[in-house]
């Protein structure tokens, strides 16, 4: 069945796609072309392409070039849907997982401010900047593993319910929002809890209380 689809050479844009969508419906991944020798038309097509072509690594100034045209652009449905099936059958894309050092050098790695593909100006709020850092990644994962991702209030330890919390706020006290000693697990219902109470105290409407900011 694979060979039958796969092996249909279409002429067409149309046709090719309508063959990847079949497999992709019945659950099948096209045969790999590892070892497969490209024909003297094809290579003699590949290097008149090329030819002339600038090719990496890139100067500086190219790569300048390059973010700038891709500032403010984000991919279509459909664009996804046909990368996806591009990658149909490539064993370095599906299924793997990194680990979390692997995870924290990328993202390390990754260009930040105004060298990010996806910088449009400088138009991130600084509280938002920050919650999306490294640092508050990191420090989040530590309040985790310390509370043993349970709730330190109800002992509710659902995943993906639960948040890290300043137990003073993360507005109002800039100093402590990475201080561990300031930090606790809350579910989402004792956070949300915590949230309005803090609005409340810091508005004058409300007293401290003890289990709130002991």
């Amino acid at each position: 069945m694979v060979e039958d689809i796969y092996m249909h050479k279409s002429k067409t844009k149309e046709g090719r796609e309508k063959m990847r969508a079949i497999a992709l419906k019945l659950g099948l991944r096209p045969p790999s072309r590892k070892g497969i020798k490209l024909s003297a038309i094809v290579i003699e097509k590949l290097k008149k392409y090329w030819s002339g072509r600038p090719r990496g690594p890139y100067s500086e100034e190219r790569k300048r070039k390059i973010s700038l045209a891709h500032l403010g652009k984000h991919r279509s449905e459909e664009h996804r849907r046909k990368i996806g099936l591009a990658l149909l059958g490539n064993k370095y894309s599906l299924g793997r997982k990194m680990s979390d050092e692997e995870r924290k050098m990328r993202s390390l790695a990754a260009p930040r401010g105004e060298k990010s593909y996806s910088w449009k100006g400088g138009i991130t709020p600084i509280n938002a900047k920050i919650r999306a850092s490294l640092k508050y990644r990191l420090w989040r994962e530590e309040i985790f593993k310390r509370d043993n991702y349970t709730c330190v209030w109800c002992k509710d330890n659902k995943g993906g319910n639960l948040n890290a919390d300043h137990i003073k706020p993360f507005s109002w006290f800039p100093k402590l929002r990475f201080s561990f000693d300031n930090g606790q697990t809350l579910c989402e219902t004792c956070h949300d809890w915590k949230t309005k109470m803090d609005l409340k105290v810091f508005r004058g409407k409300a007293v401290p209380l003890n289990i709130i900011y002991a």
